[in-house]
């Protein structure tokens, strides 16, 4: 499973690099500034979201790991202070 999450990881991640490297090649070929910009936008927020979806694998999980109820607040918070 591990390695499962790790190849797609990585293609994930190089498909981000391949779409910023296409939008910065259309900054410099297309001919006026507006479809220039529209091709670099396109290209970057694709690019942006398959770099966000492979860096999801590797995220650590930030759910509070105290047992006890809520009560309005974050408990995680409360446990963090009672830390110090």
């Amino acid at each position: 499973m591990r390695l499962a999450l790790d190849l797609f990881s990585i293609f994930a991640i190089g498909a981000g690099v391949f779409f910023f490297f296409a939008g910065t090649v259309a900054l410099v070929r297309f001919p006026n500034s507006l479809s220039r910009l529209h091709a670099l936008t396109k290209a970057d927020n694709l690019g942006l979201g398959f770099v966000v979806l492979g860096l999801l694998p590797r995220a650590e999980s930030r759910s509070p790991r105290s047992s006890s109820p809520s009560s309005g607040r974050s408990s995680s918070f409360r446990a963090r202070r009672s830390d110090r």
